[in-house]
């Protein structure tokens, strides 16, 4: 996975509580009609999917790097989970991996045309097309 898709993701679990408050606000029987909150929506789902399917302690890690509202380092979630720094390394790996699968990241060669594609592209492609 490259960098800019990591920080991408990170941004998005930094955002997912204030994301998920903004769609609660539409109702959820409202359709979502623009492309943004149509964009938003996929992108909460995602993460919501990645993280019912990773282990407890992975949420865990996510949870407290990403949502608690003070930012921690691998050394301070290490120490509050009991477990070693390159554990909360390979764990956060694990969950933004998980993620990048559930938002269609991971590069898949197309053989007809050797070209990379990826569900990245098609989603700016989306938010940039009216």
């Amino acid at each position: 996975m490259e960098r800019a898709q990591i920080a991408y993701i990170r941004f998005e679990l930094r955002n997912y509580h204030r994301n998920v408050k903004m769609l609660q606000g539409f109702g959820l029987n409202q359709l979502v009609s623009t492309k943004a909150l149509q964009y938003t929506c996929m992108i909460t789902e995602a993460i919501a999917g990645a993280l019912a399917e990773l282990p407890e302690e992975v949420v865990e890690t996510v949870r407290l790097k990403y949502f608690v509202g003070v930012r921690a380092d691998n050394f301070d979630l290490a120490y509050k989970q009991n477990v070693s720094e390159r554990t909360v390394r390979r764990w956060d790996n694990l969950a933004l991996d998980t993620i990048a699968r559930y938002l269609g990241m991971s590069s898949v060669n197309d053989n007809n045309t050797g070209q990379l594609i990826t569900r990245e592209r098609e989603l700016l492609a989306c938010l940039t097309n009216k």
